[in-house]
């Protein structure tokens, strides 16, 4: 909104205040002039969005954490997930996705809504190295490369995956439509499954995804009463292992490497100097807290000691051949594979039931990284590495349990034929299902109000997402504010406002004004606590709405103060 057009409605809004026109010519003339404003901003953003979201009825994903094959399915067949085996009875499942090693959020979730391989410069673990260009990221630095991937909406439920805390995203699921209204595609993240398997073991994850499943009754209901109205798609992001044996890896790749090394941060070891990358590795796959050590042999070998032998895998950027010297520590001559290159996708197929799905192609892409070691070390299930935390389950290996993840959709625009045994699980948003998640707006604007008591009216108009230009007309109090969306989440929104206010009681006179508004969701009913900030007063005011499906709402206000009106 231009300038002029806004100094234009707040004369015209608080001169005809102050010569006591009647409420009507002023809602009239205010409605005309900011809906001619809010149909010109609006409109460019109608252009920006992406046509895979405007062709496609929405998507609703639902991304269930560390959960694997093995025990989803377990529950699954058992008939512990009714809600979930309601929604895809129709659908499709793919029972093998794998995801990428290093088996973790932070390595498969950027990646996921990007559509970008493994050798994107995003985090490969929790604390990194640019092998390159000695670029180091700390900790918080790869938090913050996961998070900001994360829609702003979807953010609060990190809090719901908290243990103790997982009824807030039973609220959050009741709000689900709301999301819908302005996001072609809309994510909803249930985290505690993780937290939990790590803390109390696979008996108590198990316990968390069925009341995630209990939760899903809101869902449900709305995809059975309109069935060509919805895609959802449920995945888990990577699987966990539990954890029999605690060794020390990390204090032994710091002492085999000794002063060789820059840095060492499971998996990866960084040298000072790559000539060192052999002899590290071989010194390496002679300890007991280390499975594999793999290292680059020149620019398209990667050889990997282990207790027992080598494996070595010969790579391009198409394919990549497998070969051992002593035993095979995969097994893959048992599913008939005899030293040809393979794609990436044909190792896929050839393995992906298998204990060890797809290692050669897991290894030498993650190595690919500029941000992995220049030593890659492998500690697989049972074994894993104490924690200060506490943690008894683990994903850090490549065994299938910790990659291999159920993935399950349906919906109208859910078209796979022949429907694929497995995925490489970063391609599920681009890829298979052709959507693109980062620019998923499809929201021109918030939706309008207009309400009515025998006190005054009340009206919201919104030019564009995000933003709304408040009016009310009181018989004590006017007022103009504009309000911007400073955070949101399934269950919350708070918005602050700036303009100006006319307190009749103390003058005719317009004022500077500051307004606060908090809104709590909860289905189709809104809790709204608002303060406005004028002069020398400050006056808040609770509220609660209903919103019916037609557009009409009532609102009561604190003490007794009913309005009714419209949305749209």
């Amino acid at each position: 909104m231009s300038a002029c057009a806004i100094s234009v409605i707040l004369e015209v809004f608080f001169l005809r205040c102050a010569r006591r026109c009647t409420a009507i010519v002023v809602l009239l003339l205010a409605i005309s002039l900011l809906a001619g404003a809010a149909t010109a901003l609006s409109a460019p953003e109608a252009e920006k969005v992406p046509a895979t979201v405007a062709d496609q009825r929405p998507y609703f994903i639902m991304h269930l954490d560390a959960v694997s094959s093995k025990a989803f399915f377990e529950m699954y067949d058992a008939g512990l997930l009714p809600n979930i085996a309601r929604l895809f009875a129709d659908g499709v499942v793919i029972p093998h996705a794998v995801s990428p090693f290093m088996a973790g959020t932070e390595m498969i979730y950027p990646r996921m809504r990007q559509g970008v391989p493994i050798s994107s410069h995003d985090p490969v673990s929790w604390t990194t190295l640019n092998r390159h260009t000695g670029e180091y990221l700390t900790y918080f630095e790869n938090v913050w490369g996961l998070w900001r991937w994360v829609p702003r909406y979807a953010l609060g439920q990190a809090i719901a995956g908290i243990p103790g805390f997982e009824g807030l995203s039973r609220l959050s699921m009741a709000n689900f439509q709301r999301i819908l209204r302005d996001y072609g595609v809309v994510e909803f993240f249930w985290f505690v499954s993780d937290g939990i398997g790590h803390y109390k073991g696979i008996e108590a994850q198990k316990s968390s995804v069925i009341h995630f499943d209990s939760m899903l009754t809101p869902l449900v209901r709305y995809v059975e009463n309109s069935p060509d109205s919805l895609n959802v798609v449920l995945y888990c992001d990577h699987g966990m292992s539990m954890t029999e044996e605690f060794v020390l890896t990390e204090e032994a790749m710091a002492e085999v490497a000794g002063d060789r090394a820059v840095l060492c941060s499971y998996p990866n070891v960084y040298l000072v100097d790559e000539s060192y990358a052999s002899e590290v590795a071989k010194a390496l796959a002679d300890r007991y807290e280390v499975d594999f050590a793999f290292w680059r042999d020149g620019e398209s070998r990667i050889v990997g000691h282990h207790s027992g032998g080598s494996v070595i895998f010969d790579y391009d950027d198409e394919r990549v051949a497998y070969s051992h010297d002593g035993i095979d520590p995969f097994g893959y001559c048992d599913l008939g594979y005899s030293g040809e290159a393979l794609s990436d996708s044909e190792w896929l197929d050839l393995t992906c039931c298998w204990r060890w799905p797809a290692v050669p192609v897991q290894i030498v892409r993650y190595m690919e990284n500029d941000y992995s070691g220049h030593v890659v070390v492998v500690t697989n299930p049972p074994k894993s590495m104490p924690s200060p935390t506490g943690f008894i389950a683990r994903h850090k290996g490549l065994s299938s349990s910790d990659c291999t993840v159920p993935v399950l959709m349906r919906g109208p625009d859910i078209n796979l034929n022949p429907v694929p045994e497995s995925i490489w699980l970063q391609t599920l948003h681009r890829e298979v299902l052709g959507i693109d998640s980062i620019n998923s707006l499809i929201a021109e604007r918030e939706p309008n109000s207009l309400l009515v008591s025998p006190s005054g009216v009340r009206l919201g108009l919104s030019p564009a997402p995000s933003l709304m230009f408040q009016m009310g007309l009181d018989e004590d109090l006017n007022e103009f504010v504009c309000e911007v969306d400073a955070f949101r989440s399934y269950n919350v929104r708070l918005w602050l406002g700036a303009g100006m206010a006319t307190d009749k009681a103390y003058s005719p006179l317009p004022c500077g004004a500051f307004s606060t508004r908090a809104e709590l969701f909860a289905g189709r009913i809104a809790l709204d606590w608002r303060t406005l900030h004028f002069g020398h007063d400050t006056q808040s005011q609770v509220s609660a709405r209903y919103e019916a499906e037609s557009g009409i709402t009532v609102r009561w206000a604190y003490p007794v103060k009913f309005s009714i009106g419209v949305t749209w």
